[in-house]
């Protein structure tokens, strides 16, 4: 009895089993009979294969910096060695300046860098670019001047075959018939999909975590250098300029305008220019003003002659002069040809402020005619005839780009004049002969980035 009572309750045990496994089951059919017929949706992945950022100093949007050679050249390296990865480029902008100017700051940013790697050799078709202006989130001013540099895939895991074959509607019979057994032999002959696409991404990975050779580092830095603003050929916006000058210019030969019948002069003028690089630029002006010497204290004891001589004395039977009474008016033409060198630039390469302290050595051509007259009457004693002479000098200059179009300066340097005096005084012991001109700048900068 006791036996029998036993085997009935395994057999109980084992049938409650059973039925807590089908249970199991049941919503996995139901789940599967609720989806029969219907699509299975995918979402689509996108992948940053690689990303480069590219820094940009305060209002230039036009050349790759120098500090940036290094990344550009392995941002190009990677670009050459993936021919298929779509780049997108996107400009940014700090706060300074108005909206419209740093939207359209941003976007010469993206560009430059996009016309680079296509000078390069990579496909324009590959790469789109935008500029969105001011950046609010960046951490400080300097890492909003920037273009982000990304080669972003965008997989869609619905076109992979074996998706494509889970996905797809299957006409589900309502009879279960029977199959042939030659159809299930060839069957099983057909080869399973490949998923085409993951191959092509692993192989993209590998390809750029590989490490780039020494060799071809230098390499891209040499292609890097080389594209450098100097050699470019393109237009570039804002490197062309032109402005107008207005000063006051001072002399120093045997009169002077430090002395107490000198004044100080006038002049005004053009200049033009062109800028090669962020540290040098070269520049043509022209300008026409006049000067006002008097005899310094030194030489106030000295005599000119109505024969325009010097004498220690006056002279019997001829009208005479005392230094002291008479003064020189000097009309001056100066044609200049400067070269401008930044020296901010030599003192922190990565300077970035609108704020710029040039340095500027020059050659000179110089046109002046010298007329003697007297102090009160302004009655004219001698008028002497024009002379063209050489000189050269240099100046000092500071400037403030108010927009990225129009800027203001001063500057101050000294020319010397090469040949005889331009005041038309016979000389004494003095032994300058120079040209102080002060100026005032107005810079308007013009071009195109296309």
């Amino acid at each position: 009895m006791n036996r029998t009572t036993e085997t009935g309750q395994y057999r109980n045990g084992r049938m409650f089993a059973l039925l807590l496994f089908v249970c199991s089951f049941l919503p996995n059919v139901q789940a599967q009979n609720g989806m029969e017929g219907k699509p299975m949706q995918v979402a689509d992945s996108v992948r940053t294969v690689y990303s480069d950022v590219i820094y940009f100093s305060l209002n230039n949007g036009d050349w790759i910096e120098p500090s940036e050679y290094k990344k550009a050249g392995r941002m190009l390296r990677r670009a050459l060695s993936d021919t298929i990865t779509p780049i997108v480029i996107t400009g940014w902008a700090d706060e300074s300046g108005t909206a419209a100017f740093n939207e359209e700051l941003s976007l010469r940013r993206a560009r430059t860098v996009r016309n680079y790697l296509v000078k390069k050799g990579v496909a324009p078709e590959r790469i789109t670019f935008e500029g969105c202006g001011i950046d609010t989130e960046a951490e400080s001013p300097e890492k909003a001047r920037r273009a982000d540099v990304r080669s972003v895939v965008r997989l869609t895991l619905a076109d992979a075959p074996e998706v494509r074959a889970e996905t797809e509607p299957v006409d589900v019979k309502q009879e279960a018939e029977p199959v042939p057994v030659k159809q299930e032999t060839e069957a099983e002959k057909v080869a399973p999909p490949v998923p085409e696409k993951e191959t092509v991404l692993v192989a993209e990975q590998q390809q750029t975590e590989t490490p780039l050779k020494n060799e071809e580092i230098q390499q891209a830095e040499q292609q890097i250098v080389a594209a450098s603003p100097r050699s470019q050929n393109i237009r570039t916006a804002y490197r062309w300029y032109a402005g107008i000058e207005l000063g006051m210019p001072l002399g120093v030969s045997t009169f002077t305008s430090f002395a107490s019948a000198g004044k100080v002069g006038f002049e005004g003028g053009v200049l033009g220019g062109y800028r090669i690089s962020p540290l040098f630029s070269v520049e043509a002006g022209i300008s026409l003003g006049s000067m006002w010497l008097g005899a310094s204290k030194c030489c106030s004891d000295y005599w000119l002659g109505a024969d325009g001589v010097r004498y220690l004395s006056p002279v019997a039977g001829m009208d005479s002069y005392s230094y002291r009474d008479i003064h020189s008016s000097v009309s001056v033409q100066q044609y200049a040809l400067r070269l401008n060198v930044e020296l901010l630039q030599i003192v922190r390469p990565d300077w970035d402020k609108r704020w710029s302290l040039t340095v500027s050595p020059a050659i000179y051509g110089i046109g002046t005619q010298a007329t003697l007259k007297e102090n009160g009457t302004k009655t004219t004693i001698v008028k002497r005839d024009g002379r063209f002479q050489f000189g050269a000098g240099a100046a000092i200059g500071g400037s403030y780009q108010v927009t990225g179009n129009l800027g203001i300066g001063l500057r101050s340097g000294v020319v010397w004049v090469f040949g005889e005096r331009f005041d038309g005084i016979t000389p004494t012991d003095h032994k300058e002969n120079m040209i102080w001109n002060n100026t005032v700048t107005l810079i308007w900068r013009f071009g195109s980035n296309k």
